[in-house]
């Protein structure tokens, strides 16, 4: 054999390691989950977590599909949302898992109870009437979903007909209200829808403070909820007190504009 085929099959051989050792070291050795300050899983659900995502021990770190993974935990596990799924290299996967937060309970068509949504309008769970309280659910009146718990669970609302509700909790976390506390602040939000020739609805977001924040929906509804509880807080934190807060604020052209109860 002369010295340029020896060569020639070194080469070859010496790739030939080079793909080896790197098909084993970069092997799926380890699935981890990680859950963030306040979610507790116990191993069963972590088993459970892992086995979903499709990622298992022997398959490349390279062909993990994160995107492909992460809908498939949040398919099976309806309450937990995936922060991040991160290849460690050489060979580890980490889940980080979060849960999901009820924020409004929507009415159920010819059922006596609610589906609970969260902030992407993801149905989370389901809640009874006297529920609502105790979770610091706000009731949503005007808008109803339809469906068996098992085609509601997990699904979303529809963002062509519920988009404007998903820009009221975008506007509430704007203002700081994230999570249970826009149940607090407002236990009712109420959508009417608009009427042929009569303009583009309204929201309106009934408050424990006796106000009633009434947005429109034409425009950026998250900005007009911004406004309206800046125009509220104003009246709380007037130089010469609180001022009266019984009644409703309305957009007018120049500005937010407070009319009194009747």
């Amino acid at each position: 054999m002369n010295k340029r085929l020896v060569i020639m099959f070194s080469a070859i051989a010496a790739v030939i390691v080079i793909v080896v050792v790197c098909c084993v070291l970069f092997m799926v050795g380890s699935v981890g989950v990680e859950t963030v300050i306040g979610l507790e899983l116990t191993d069963e659900q972590e088993a459970g977590v892992i086995a979903v995502s499709g990622i298992s021990k022997g398959q490349s770190v390279f062909s993990v599909d994160e995107s492909a993974s992460a809908s498939a935990i949040e398919k099976a596990y309806p309450t937990l949302a995936v922060v991040t799924i991160e290849r460690i290299f050489p060979n580890k996967v980490d889940i980080k898992i979060a849960s999901r937060t009820g924020v409004v309970a929507v009415a159920i068509e010819d059922a006596d109870y609610y589906a609970v949504v969260d902030r992407d309008l993801k149905i989370v769970g389901f809640a009874q009437a006297g529920e609502l309280d105790s979770r610091s659910l706000s009731l949503l009146e005007g808008y109803a979903v339809s469906g068996s718990d098992e085609q509601l669970l997990g699904a979303f609302l529809d963002r062509k007909s519920a988009g404007w509700l998903y820009e009221v909790i975008d506007g509430a976390e704007q203002c700081r209200l994230t999570g249970v506390r826009l149940g607090e602040f407002a236990p009712r939000i109420v959508y009417a829808r608009a009427e042929e020739g009569q303009g583009d609805g309204h929201v309106t977001v009934v408050t424990v403070s006796g106000c009633d924040l009434v947005l429109p929906l034409g425009g950026d509804v998250s900005e007009h909820f911004v406004g309206a509880y800046s125009a509220l807080d104003a009246r709380f934190t007037h130089e010469g007190g609180p001022l009266d807060t019984d009644g409703t604020l309305r957009l007018g052209e120049d500005g937010w504009v407070f009319t009194p109860a009747a």
